[in-house]
């Protein structure tokens, strides 16, 4: 499941960036769609690696044994 989860994030970053390359030949890298893709694109990544941050803190606790 989470990896799954972990793979359907990085899926969606790549569309986005994708995306984001195809808009910016079209228009211009200046163009406002392009730099709202990779706001885009800078918010799910984040998202991304604040999950990865929980799972490993949580995979660290759950192995040294002090979880609640």
């Amino acid at each position: 499941m989470e990896r799954l989860c972990c793979e359907e994030s990085l899926l969606k970053i790549e569309m986005l960036r994708e995306k984001m390359v195809s808009t910016a030949l079209l228009y211009g890298f200046n163009h406002p769609l392009v730099l709202e893709y990779s706001q885009k694109i800078d918010e799910k990544h984040n998202e991304f690696l604040t999950k990865q941050k929980k799972r490993i803190v949580f995979q660290t606790k759950i192995k040294e044994n002090v979880l609640p």
